[in-house]
């Protein structure tokens, strides 16, 4: 059966520990892995580094970590120096010690949005301190579904004991976005991509309002509504074959208010170079 969690397990075999080690430390965090599968993962990746796993006086291989998208991991746990920086795996863990944010993000990921999105809306409509990086990094290694089938996704909710969140996962593979949204009280009677608009109304006076007051929270919100118009005109593009598309965006604000927006931005960006 397939895991979501499976990379970050591969960090740990990675680091040369023993699968019985393995499933204790897995346990202790609240997930289930049969040792039986965290052997043959060691065997899968011993015949990709036989010397290493066979030799402990051997180093790891960053291109090896790098190639199956664990470095940022192994460096993070095990104090090790890798090439990339290290940005979004304190608050991986952070997300999943969150029941909330686990919550809304496992059933998000589980409906099949992207981590663009789940960022735009959790950030949108919950006051959090999380950056699309810690989403990013949370996914990959604790709610990875990549190549899933729906049944990968229902033999996986079969295991879960929490019912909550087995309510809420059920609810994900059904399709309907909009109702698991309403169901996660992100959005109680919103479409989509009017819940993006929203977010990007409620961003641009929060960015005009701080501007005099507090100008790193104002560069913030600056930040959302940037990322939010672009998801916007992604979702007109995906449609643009589409009849009327191209009257399909109305703009949130005016396009000189959504370049002061941007204007401030960059000053910024430039000001903290």
């Amino acid at each position: 059966m397939k895991i979501p969690f499976e990379n970050y397990v591969k960090t740990c075999v990675a680091a040369r520990k023993t699968p019985d080690l393995i499933q204790d430390e897995l346990r202790e965090m609240g997930l289930l892995m049969m040792e039986s599968d965290i052997n043959d993962m060691y065997q899968q990746l011993y015949l990709e580094q036989p010397e290493y796993f066979d030799d402990f006086s051997e180093p790891v291989d960053i291109d090896w970590l790098e190639h199956h998208n664990i470095d940022k991991m192994f460096g993070y746990l095990f104090d090790h120096q890798i090439r990339r920086n290290l940005n979004g795996i304190e608050g991986a863990f952070k997300i999943y010690e969150d029941a909330q944010i686990h919550r809304i993000v496992t059933s998000m990921a589980m409906s099949g949005f992207g981590v663009e999105d789940i960022e735009l809306l959790i950030q949108g409509k919950l006051d959090v301190n999380y950056e699309y990086e810690d989403f990013k990094e949370f996914i990959n290694y604790f709610f990875n579904l990549e190549g899933w089938t729906k049944k990968d996704k229902e033999r996986y909710i079969g295991t879960i004991k929490n019912s909550d969140l087995k309510r809420a996962y059920k609810e994900a593979i059904l399709g309907d976005k909009n109702k698991l949204l309403w169901k996660l009280k992100l959005s109680p009677k919103l479409e989509f991509e009017e819940m993006l608009r929203e977010i990007s109304y409620d961003s641009f006076y929060k960015f005009k309002e701080l501007l005099a007051v507090d100008p790193e929270m104002a560069l913030k919100f600056a930040g959302t509504v940037e990322k939010v118009t672009g998801r916007l005109e992604k979702i007109v593009e995906e449609r643009k074959s589409d009849e009327g598309a191209k009257h399909a965006l109305d703009f949130i604000f005016e396009e000189e208010s959504r370049e002061s927006v941007k204007s401030y931005a960059e000053l910024k960006r430039e000001e903290e170079d």
